[in-house]
């Protein structure tokens, strides 16, 4: 686990252009700086939780720009107010920005959204979208399940 952990956080750090152990150490103490910090934030905020937040781990739609959210199985039929645990997810979420990751301004405002709701950096989204397009080119694809076969992914 600690070393997948590690693996992923050095392909986000090479993603995000970082080239040497030095440069990716440093981002991703920059990154833990910054969610240390939001984390704070949302502790002293969590008193007064937002409609818009509230509204999402109802599973409500709002006019949010990443659109419907699903409902978290923390807040499903409780009537309760949500955790302080459940807020944070749910902001972070929305504090997830992938502008400053290599290749994300080759995606659309759609792929954007995606990328930042299923967390997977705009590098490789963008190998993943070069991969089917040869295989589908190829005709090795042909329906949406014959993709599931080009690809390693871990459920976790």
């Amino acid at each position: 686990d600690r070393i997948v952990k590690r693996i992923q956080e050095l392909q986000e750090a090479r993603a995000a252009g970082c080239r040497t152990i030095v440069e990716s150490n440093r981002f991703l103490d920059q990154k833990r700086k910054e969610t240390r910090e939001s984390s704070k934030r949302v502790k002293e905020n969590s008193q007064a939780v937002p409609s818009e937040v509230s509204n999402h781990l109802k599973g409500e739609y709002d006019d949010n720009p990443r659109g419907n959210v699903k409902e978290s199985p923390r807040s499903q039929g409780s009537g309760k107010e949500p955790s302080s645990a459940t807020t944070w997810i749910s902001s972070s979420v929305h504090d997830w920005d992938i502008s400053g990751f290599a290749g994300a301004d080759l995606l659309s405002e759609m792929e954007r959204q995606l990328c930042c709701e299923i967390r997977i950096l705009p590098a490789h989204y963008l190998k993943m979208v070069d991969i089917i397009s040869v295989e589908m080119l190829k005709g090795s694809v042909t329906k949406k399940s014959d993709v599931h076969g080009l690809f390693k992914v871990d459920p976790s």
